[in-house]
């Protein structure tokens, strides 16, 4: 029996990176009000997909009664209770997007930045790492957890250049 190399190691990190799985839109956005959002849209999405579907099976109802009053009358009721569900989903996240893009945008937040320059470091600063880490034409390295702000802030920290 052979032993074959386990090419599954440290693998899954890699595929995760290069298929974007390895990071979520509600972490790549950092903050809680984009998360809330995030997730508000993807529910209106969906209730905006169940109110067409019941206003396509009202009216098929509506259409194929035949006469018959008891038929109307449901589909009647289906297409208000469906149109006052649209009313009451849009205004909910009309609400909740002033709250959170507002009032809670205005509270001020205090976060420990820990990105420093210090002797080593002539420069140091929290960026967002699709940006060029350069400063006085001197490219720098990126330092992850050393800045608030999710995944995509890091610390740029490039090295100080030594006078004589």
């Amino acid at each position: 029996m052979s032993v074959s190399v386990v090419w599954a190691q440290g693998g899954l990190d890699t595929a995760g990176k290069i298929s974007g799985l390895s990071e979520t839109e509600v972490s790549k956005t950092g903050s809680l009000p984009s998360a809330v959002g995030l997730v508000l849209g993807q529910v209106s999405l969906y209730l905006g997909i169940i109110f067409f579907l019941l206003l396509v099976y009202s009216g098929f109802l509506w259409m194929t009664a035949g006469g018959n009053d008891s038929q109307v009358e449901k589909a009647k009721k289906i297409i208000f209770a469906a149109v006052a569900g649209l009313i009451i989903s849009v205004s909910a996240y009309a609400i909740t997007n002033f709250v959170f893009g507002n009032i809670l945008s205005s509270v001020p937040t205090v976060v420990e930045n820990k990105c420093i320059a210090d002797e080593t470091y002539g420069y140091a600063s929290c960026q967002d790492i699709n940006s060029d880490c350069v400063y006085n034409n001197i490219k720098g390295d990126y330092e992850k957890n050393l800045c608030p702000g999710g995944a995509n802030i890091q610390c740029c920290r490039v090295k100080a250049q030594k006078t004589n």
